[in-house]
């Protein structure tokens, strides 16, 4: 019998943190799951540890391939599943013991395609774990009722969650349906996917506790300070084709544009005064980044807030 939920999980050269991460799904308070692991070409014994853990428990089925990246492992992970939920999880992060019973019960309740939830940061130091506050999930941007689709929030359906895909469950069905699947961007294919997948789905629910701890690390690569700056916005212009090509960008493009000025405001502004990544963000949105990403000649009605309307035109003089 097939499993309900299929937890995914790329691996790559995570061998400090994997065993903890694999511990924490092991212990979960439901147990009609399977794990896929998809080891992505590690070096530093990280594969040992998941063949370890895949003989010592049925539910764990490895998988390898060459390094190609997270977006072809998360890709293979899901060719691989058997349940009719799709969770992720990065091998790096922990999560809480009733993560799956509360999601999952969740999207039972209201058959839903996505259950969107927040999560915490950690900070590791000798004290301890440095917690921080609940994020990911603004709640005051959600309608009075769930489950919901853009129909029902056209102006946030792309703002009320971050793209981050362990911060939801998705119903497999609404993958196959729509072929979702991953680009091969080493930091930022949650973003296509994530809100092309908000912006098709028919039901969309929370579970407004944080039920996922996102540990934050230097060297990975959402940190890295050897990541490219723009690959966000080629991130972002795939997501502009892609929810074209599906004919949701009308009923979305208000959302779109205010998610995509808070995420350039957002590069742009992470970056030193004088830094040359910096200097790069911006020295693209005026050449290519506001015309290809659909952006450059907005108006105040195609921006959700007024502040976002003024970051916007702040971007616009930078």
């Amino acid at each position: 019998m097939s499993p309900l939920v299929s937890i995914l999980l790329p691996a790559y050269n995570v061998a400090p943190w994997i065993s903890t991460c694999l511990d924490s799904l092991l212990a979960q308070d439901f147990i009609d799951f399977e794990i896929i692991i998809v080891d992505d070409g590690s070096t530093d014994g990280t594969s040992g540890i998941i063949q370890n853990y895949a003989a010592a428990d049925n539910r764990i089925r490895a998988f390898s391939q060459p390094n190609e990246g997270v977006g072809v492992a998360r890709n293979s992970a899901i060719d691989h599943a058997a349940g009719r939920y799709i969770a992720f999880v990065d091998p790096d992060d922990l999560v809480s013991p009733d993560l799956l019973s509360s999601i999952v019960s969740r999207a039972e309740t209201v058959a839903a395609d996505i259950v969107a939830f927040p999560f915490q940061s950690f900070h590791e130091s000798p004290s301890g774990n440095i917690m921080t506050s609940s994020t990911g999930l603004r709640v005051n941007l959600l309608p009075p009722h769930e489950p919901f689709s853009r129909r029902d929030l056209p102006e946030a359906v792309l703002l009320f969650s971050a793209p981050h895909v362990w911060q939801h469950l998705f119903s497999r069905s609404l993958l196959d349906r729509h072929d979702l699947r991953f680009a091969s961007y080493p930091a930022s294919s949650d973003v296509p996917f994530t809100f092309t997948a908000l912006a098709l789905a028919e039901r969309i629910t929370t579970v407004r506790r944080p039920l996922y701890l996102y540990r934050v690390r230097e060297g990975s690569i959402q940190r890295s300070d050897d990541r490219d700056p723009l690959e966000f916005m080629e991130a972002f212009i795939a997501l502009k084709r892609s929810l074209e090509d599906r004919g949701v960008m009308d009923d979305v493009r208000v959302s779109y544009n205010s998610q995509m000025i808070r995420r350039f405001n957002h590069e742009a502004s992470k970056y030193p005064t004088g830094d040359f990544r910096r200097k790069t963000v911006l020295r693209h949105l005026r050449e290519r980044g506001f015309a290809d990403t659909g952006i450059a000649n907005l108006r105040r009605t195609d921006v959700s807030t007024h502040a976002l309307w003024r970051k916007y035109l702040d971007l616009r003089q930078q």
